[in-house]
């Protein structure tokens, strides 16, 4: 393998030497100064050298990557396309190495595109964690930008659509994000994990008969994507149409045992729909999968009280008051389970902790 690259690397340096004579003087000012870093007078001079030879593929190169440098990716990508139409095989000098056009440009626009995104990823996702609105909105439109700069530099490419997609709906422009989503579908139709993602949008928007559409075209390409379920039991939930939302969380946990989020979910539609006795395995695995998940604890306990397992309840809450004493829910349902046992001087001592948290004492 090593010798097959040095092989080309020679075949490039030999072709590179019989076509360098050839080079316009303007042309050899712009490498020069390059090779000098003094990138301002490259572009300078590469802005002569195309109006003194516009067929010049070499020339356009070197314009169109000095203005990536300066971040003028317009400019760039026009730059490219006229090297392409004019040479793409035109051998041009990028950092030491002399390749053709079409490589050298592929090989800039990937490194730019990829600045630019990553770039973008890391701006989105500090602007998420950060609770000031006004930084939040300035980050959001900072990664929205470094987004569409990449979607300026290498359009054909589809992996920006989702990102610009979110960051637009952060910002509140639910018709660009909309058209991102349905152009990131558009490109990648069999992707079921994307389709759910769009679906989840439509869901978020309020729009479930196209959300719905999206689930089921999703398991449609893959019957066991878990996220179709999950999504489609929480849209089933929206309408208030519990046995179906069980139906879905239950797949849905069928296929992810393991996973604390679906069971959680299973269980909540349960117990929304007043079928505590259903919903306490459920919210026994969440709290064997997440010990201190202090909603589950919570509701569990109200499962255990409304079907009047009462030690299971003050075994509960006994153990969670331990752990989270200033928790004024888990004191008063461990004093109506100690109530219902007859256990008056206890049930009386976890009234009392109720008001003293709620400062009443």
């Amino acid at each position: 393998m090593r010798k097959f690259v040095f092989t080309l690397v020679l075949l490039g340096l030999a072709l590179s030497l019989t076509w360098l004579g050839c080079r316009p003087p303007e042309v050899e000012g712009v490498v020069i100064n390059i090779d000098r870093g003094l990138y301002d007078k490259a572009l300078e001079v590469a802005q002569q050298a195309i109006q003194k030879y516009p067929n010049n593929a070499e020339a356009w190169f070197y314009y169109g990557w000095l203005q990536g440098k300066k971040g003028n990716y317009e400019e760039m990508a026009k730059a490219y396309d006229k090297a392409l139409s004019l040479n793409p095989d035109m051998p041009v000098k990028l950092e030491g190495q002399k390749l053709p056009a079409k490589m050298a440009i592929e090989n800039t626009r990937m490194r730019f595109y990829a600045e630019n995104f990553n770039s973008g990823v890391k701006i989105y996702n500090q602007a998420l964690q950060t609770d000031d609105p006004q930084q939040r909105k300035a980050l959001l439109e900072q990664a929205r930008q470094k987004f569409l700069n990449a979607r300026t530099i290498y359009p054909s490419r589809t992996d920006y659509y989702r990102p610009l997609a979110v960051t637009y709906l952060q910002l509140g422009d639910t018709t660009e994000a909309e058209n991102l989503f349905m152009a990131s579908l558009d490109a990648q139709p069999k992707n079921d994990s994307l389709v759910v993602l769009v679906g989840d949008f439509f869901l978020q928007a309020g729009k479930l008969d196209k959300a719905m559409e999206l689930y089921q075209r999703a398991l449609k390409i893959n019957p066991n994507n878990v996220n179709a379920y999950i999504s489609l039991g929480e849209l089933e939930a929206k309408r208030n149409n519990w046995d179906k939302s069980v139906q879905y969380f239950a797949k849905a946990a069928e296929l992810a045992p393991n996973n604390a989020a679906v069971a959680f979910n299973v269980a909540v539609s349960f117990y929304n729909q007043e079928r505590y006795e259903e919903a306490i395995p459920y919210f026994q695995k969440v709290l064997k999968l997440e010990p201190d998940n202090e909603q589950a604890v919570g509701l569990l306990a109200v499962c255990y009280l409304q079907t009047k397992k009462y030690q299971e309840a003050q075994a509960l809450l006994e153990e969670a008051t331990q752990k989270h004493p200033d928790n004024v829910d888990y004191w008063n349902y461990l004093a109506i389970a100690y109530a219902n046992q007859n256990m008056k001087d206890k049930a009386e001592a976890a009234l009392r902790k109720v008001k003293e948290l709620k400062g009443e004492l």
